[in-house]
């Protein structure tokens, strides 16, 4: 009987899978890592410019004697990419680690950029799964009730008032949706042109739509926004899309309001 023989890339992106197929988010980073016979240590007194380290180790290293080092210093969310990083390395440049592979906040090494690209991507697979991140747009799984999500915009304001999606002053989020809104505005906390803000209530309708439902899903997968945000971008998903009755309700309840864009931006 002929036994299958894998690669090294192939043995450990089939257990990577494996531990995929079962899991729900977010994503043990970790025990996907300990599948893989790697440790994973955090590390106190690094500099802030580091983000993490893979290198062999017959002290701390696992099953396969590589070990993962990542910086107390940094937000669990970098934490968790760097984790998924350093498994990109393990699994596709394993013959580069030598004495360590060690990567700073940006994720640059020794390595070529290319190779810390295809780092990156395979990191965004592990945590972010394409399917999962579909099904988690498509079905609404998101920190707002389904009402709100289905009805009108006005009870998903409120309840992105009632959970502080926006930032914005106490104050604000006490006297109305309104206030909330201009508050918005006048801070410019969705990253709009002024012509845009002032022009196009859609537009401005789909920020605000776009920002609760990116907070949602980088929370949901426990990863940062910006991670999440090139991860929608790599795979071409458009996350507002899905929302255009919803879109176009929020731009009319604008317009009922009577918000004037332009005094706040002046």
């Amino acid at each position: 009987m002929n036994r299958m023989v894998y690669t090294h890339r192939e043995y450990y992106t089939n257990i990577i899978n494996d531990s995929l197929r079962d899991s729900s988010l977010p994503i043990d980073i970790t025990s996907i890592a300990h599948a893989c016979g790697l440790k994973v240590y955090t590390v106190k007194g690094w500099r802030f410019e580091l983000s993490g380290m893979i290198k062999k180790s017959a002290e701390d290293g696992g099953d396969s004697g590589y070990a993962i080092y990542t910086n107390a210093k940094h937000p669990e969310t970098n934490r968790r990419f760097t984790v998924a990083h350093e498994i990109a390395h393990f699994v596709l440049h394993s013959n580069l680690i030598d004495d360590g592979i060690v990567d700073d906040v940006l994720y640059r090494s020794n390595l070529s950029s290319y190779l810390e690209t295809e780092a990156n991507k395979f990191a965004a697979d592990i945590l972010m799964p394409i399917q999962m991140v579909r099904e988690a747009i498509t079905k609404k799984k998101f920190n707002l009730s389904e009402q709100a999500m289905a009805i009108s915009p006005t009870p998903m304001v409120r309840e992105a008032i009632t959970k502080k999606k926006f930032d914005v002053s106490e104050q604000a989020m006490a006297i109305n949706p309104i206030q909330m809104v201009k508050e918005a505005i006048t801070k410019k906390k969705f990253n709009l042109s002024e012509q845009a803000m002032a022009i196009n209530p859609i537009q401005m309708a789909e920020a605000i739509i776009e920002k609760i439902l990116m907070t949602e899903l980088a929370k949901k997968f426990n990863v940062s926004e910006q991670a999440m945000a090139m991860r929608l971008n790599d795979c071409s998903i458009e996350v507002v899309s899905h929302y255009e009755t919803l879109k176009g309700q929020l731009a009319e309840s604008l317009n009922d309001c009577s918000i004037k864009v332009v005094p706040h931006l002046s």
